[in-house]
């Protein structure tokens, strides 16, 4: 089995959500859909979240494990944070939005609810 698999995801899924966050996608084609980056957003986060809770959970050093969820949700929260400023500051296509920061937060607690709830759960 491929040793530090949830790092490599974890790793892999942040580069692209950050290179889709921070460069130039005007000739990308447009979804017609309502408010549908607000989707996007959550379901990156709610991904981002469960592999960083994966990674934790199953990679680190075992005093990490009893606080992983709770870790998982505030690494991403930051990670959904600091992108957001960045697209404020470091490019001129891209802008910073509160609505798209409280969506990514939106991602890290639905993600927390199903590790909780189900994952969690179905384990005991």
């Amino acid at each position: 089995m491929l040793k530090h698999k949830y790092l490599i995801l974890s790793i892999g899924w942040v580069c692209f959500i950050t290179y889709l966050s921070l460069f130039n996608l005007s000739d990308a084609p447009k979804v017609e859909i309502d408010n549908f980056d607000k989707y996007v957003h959550t379901t990156f986060h709610f991904i981002n979240t469960l592999l960083v809770y994966l990674f934790i959970k199953y990679e680190l050093d075992s005093k990490w494990i009893k606080h992983c969820l709770i870790l998982a949700m505030f690494v991403d929260v930051v990670y959904g944070v600091v992108i957001e400023v960045l697209q404020g500051t470091l490019t001129t296509t891209r802008h910073m939005d509160y609505m798209d920061v409280l969506f990514n937060t939106l991602g890290t607690i639905l993600a927390s609810l199903v590790v909780k709830f189900i994952i969690e759960k179905a384990k005991r």
